[in-house]
């Protein structure tokens, strides 16, 4: 069987423009951009980070990520992903305890200091192949260091456990835009499948696919009559994977290609 490891050290490297493809944030992580921009969609909100950017991620959350190189240098980050084990280690290690439970934002940039700073200078020369026991250690120097300049996620990085039961409705009709699998959206409104499917059906009357794929067409709709918008600006932004599965689905609900409300035909 094998064993996920307690951390992972990314270097990205990108010439093109890269969309992440999938949106769940399974662990706790922190990037630093070291060329480019680095853009954000969240469910309420839109942020552009630039070179410099030391960027929190907090895990359980649903965002689109978006990697954009500068005309004439690579978009190049380094990240360090920490999962369950190597905090569980960590807060056991120092005696952390829970004081309050963390109301803070998803995704945002650390105040930069040149502590921080230097710790991922250091990483560039990494692969992404690095040592686990290496791994390890750089992870324990790096939750300190976040605990020192940024003590206020504290109560971030205690927060392991299934997010709470809370209001499907509100939720999905926030975050459907998010391509992401059902057995997602379960665990972050706090329900097995099972739960999921059963509310969602009680709720909406519908399957969760049917109903996903209808919101999302229905938005593309709104943004190709009401916004102007192409096709190609359209299918990402509302939750599709690739534009034949767009256009096939769009045609076959409303009669007509998105090209013909786009052109006003």
């Amino acid at each position: 069987m094998d064993v996920m490891p307690v951390a992972k050290f990314v270097h990205a490297c990108y010439s093109n423009k890269k969309l992440v493809t999938d949106p769940f944030i399974t662990e706790f992580a922190i990037m630093h951009i070291k060329s480019g921009s680095f853009i954000v969609y969240e469910a309420d909100k839109k942020q552009i980070f630039t070179a410099g950017s030391i960027i929190f991620f907090k895990k359980n959350h649903l965002a689109k990520l978006i990697k954009v190189p500068e005309v004439d240098k690579n978009f190049e980050s380094v990240s360090m992903i920490l999962n369950d084990t190597v905090i569980k280690n960590y807060i056991s290690s120092n005696h952390l305890i829970m004081e309050e439970r963390y109301k803070g934002r998803n995704i945002f940039a650390l105040k930069n200091c040149t502590p921080l700073q230097d710790y991922f200078d250091s990483l560039y020369k990494y692969g992404n192949g690095s040592n686990e026991g290496k791994l390890i250690e750089k992870s324990m120097v790096l939750l300190d260091l976040l605990l020192l300049h940024a003590p206020q996620l504290q109560s971030a990085l205690l927060d392991l456990g299934m997010p709470g039961k809370i209001d499907l409705e509100a939720y999905m009709s926030k975050n459907f835009m998010f391509n992401t699998e059902i057995k997602n959206f379960a665990h972050l409104t706090g329900r097995s499948l099972a739960s999921f499917k059963r509310d969602f059906n009680r709720l909406f009357f519908t399957s969760p696919h049917k109903w996903l794929q209808q919101k999302r067409l229905d938005m593309a709709f709104f943004m190709l009559k009401e916004k102007s918008l192409k096709p190609t600006q359209v299918y990402l932004e509302v939750g599709f994977e690739d534009l034949s599965h767009f256009s096939f689905a769009f045609k076959k609900t409303f009669g007509i290609p998105p090209s013909m409300i786009y052109s006003g035909e």
